[in-house]
C-alpha cells in the first residue's frame, strides 16, 4: 500500500526525537508539508509557517535560492535573514534518481553525528515522498464541493484534517456566506437551496465560484472561492435582484471578509455573526464589517460572556420569569424607554409593563431613567439573547 501523510509524519517525529531538534519537510513543489514538535528551537519563520501552514513567497525564494545554487546537493547551509525572520538553517534535499522529491530542514547548524543520523533517514523519506500520490483535479474538485457539508458538521475537525493531510491549498482565497432562519424549521435541503439561490443571484464578480451550500438546523453555509491573485476587497452582495420569495421568509444572510482557507474558523465566525446581526436588526443581509461594535461584542461573548455582559443584567436570568424580564428589558431599551411603544410591541397592559420594569430595577439595581444604565441593559440583554441561540454551540463545538 502506498505511504500516506501520517507515515511521513511518523518518520519526521522519530527523527526529531532522536535529534532532540525540530524537523520540517517541504514537498517536491516546495510547499510546506509537515513538521515535528519543537524543542525550543523555533524562529519567527517556523512559527509563522506552523500558524499559516504555508511558506511565504519571499521566504521560499530566499531559502530555495541556496538550494538551487547547490544543485540540490546537500547538506546545504542557508544564512540567516533577519528581515524575513529566518535563522541559520540546514537543508537536506530528499532525492530519487537525482530528482528532488522533498526537502528536510533543520534550524541552526548540525554536527557530523546529526548529519549521519539524517542520512540514515533520508532513504525512508525518499520512498515515502516518492509514492505520495498527488491529488487529481477531480479529487481536488470533490474535496472543495464537500467542504461546506464537512464544516457545518464539524468545522474544527475538518480543518484539523485538512492541515494534517494537506488535501487543499490552505492559501486559497475564500469567503463564507451563511443564512440564519431560527423560526422556520426548514428542512436542511430547502434551507441550503435558499442560500444557494441567494449566493447565485448576489455574487456580482464572475471570477468568483460558489460551492454547494449545506444546512443543519437554523444555519446554512456556503463558500465563495477566488481563483488566484488578490480577491476583491469586498464581496459586494447585490440586494437589487428579485428577492420576493426570500423576503416572505423569516431568514437573514451574512458574509465574511475574504481570507485564506487556513483561516476558515475565523471566517465562519464572521459570517455566522453577520447573519445573526442581520436577523436581529431586521435586515436581509449584512457583511462582517456591517456588524460594527455589535459584531465585536458578539465575538467577545463567544470567548467569555462574563467579560462583556454586565453582572447586574445576568441577574435577570436567575428568576422564574427571567425570559419575560429579559425580553421586556430588551424592547424597552430598543424603544428608548417609551412606555407606549414598549407595551404595544410586547402586547401587554401598561400595568404589567410597569411591574416588570420595577422588577428589573430591583434585580439589576439600575435606574431605567439613566441613559447609560439603560444602554448597559440594552447591550446585556442583546448578548444574553444571543447566548440562548444554537449559534454559540455551533461556533464552539467540535461536533455539530
Amino acid at each position: 500500500m502506498p505511504p500516506r501523510n501520517d507515515d511521513i509524519q511518523h518518520l519526521v517525529n522519530q527523527l526529531a526525537e532522536s535529534l532532540r531538534r525540530s524537523v520540517s519537510i517541504d514537498d517536491r513543489s516546495r510547499h510546506y508539508l509537515t513538521s515535528s514538535r519543537h524543542f525550543g528551537d523555533l524562529d519567527d519563520l517556523r512559527m509563522k509557517v506552523l500558524l499559516s501552514r504555508e511558506l511565504s513567497p519571499e521566504a521560499s525564494e530566499y531559502l530555495f535560492s541556496f538550494v538551487d545554487a547547490a544543485d540540490c546537493v546537500g547538506p546545504i547551509e542557508v544564512p540567516a535573514n533577519q528581515s524575513l525572520g529566518i535563522s541559520r538553517r540546514r537543508c537536506y534535499p530528499v532525492q530519487e534518481d537525482e530528482t528532488c522529491v522533498g526537502y528536510l530542514w533543520l534550524i541552526g547548524d548540525a554536527t557530523k553525528a546529526e548529519d549521519r543520523l539524517i542520512a540514515q533517514t533520508l532513504p525512508l523519506l525518499t520512498e515515502a515522498l516518492t509514492h505520495l500520490t498527488p491529488r487529481t483535479p477531480r479529487q481536488d474538485s470533490e474535496m472543495w464541493i464537500s467542504l461546506p457539508q464537512q464544516i457545518i458538521r464539524s468545522r474544527r475537525r475538518t480543518m484539523q484534517q485538512l492541515w494534517s493531510d494537506q488535501t487543499i491549498d490552505l492559501s486559497s482565497q475564500v469567503a463564507v456566506v451563511t443564512s440564519y432562519a431560527p423560526a422556520l424549521q426548514l428542512k436542511d435541503a430547502v434551507h441550503a437551496q435558499s442560500l444557494d439561490d441567494f449566493a447565485a443571484q448576489s455574487t456580482l464578480d464572475r471570477r468568483v465560484s460558489r460551492l454547494p451550500a449545506a444546512a443543519r438546523g437554523d444555519l446554512a453555509i456556503t463558500l465563495l472561492r477566488f481563483p488566484s491573485g488578490q480577491p476583491p476587497q469586498n464581496i459586494r452582495m447585490s440586494q437589487s435582484h428579485d428577492l420576493k420569495d426570500h423576503e416572505t421568509l423569516d431568514i437573514a444572510f451574512g458574509h465574511s471578509d475574504w481570507g485564506r482557507l487556513g483561516d476558515i474558523e475565523r471566517l465562519v465566525t464572521q459570517a455566522t455573526l453577520a447573519a445573526y446581526t442581520a436577523f436581529e436588526w431586521g435586515r436581509f443581509v449584512a457583511s462582517w464589517s456591517d456588524t460594527g461594535y455589535f459584531g465585536l461584542l458578539l465575538e467577545a461573548t463567544l470567548e467569555d460572556p462574563t467579560r462583556v455582559i454586565p453582572s447586574e443584567v445576568t441577574q435577570l436570568r436567575t428568576t422564574g420569569t427571567g425570559a419575560d424580564l429579559i425580553k421586556t428589558a430588551s424592547v424597552f431599551s430598543q424603544e428608548a424607554g417609551d412606555i407606549s411603544k414598549t407595551s404595544n410591541r410586547l402586547r401587554i397592559h401598561r400595568t404589567t409593563l410597569y411591574y416588570r420594569l420595577a422588577r428589573i430595577e430591583e434585580l439589576t439595581g439600575y435606574d431605567l431613567k439613566n441613559g447609560d444604565e439603560r444602554l448597559a441593559l440594552h447591550i446585556g440583554t442583546a448578548l444574553i439573547k444571543f447566548l440562548e441561540t444554537s449559534l454559540r454551540a455551533f461556533l464552539h463545538s467540535e461536533e455539530n
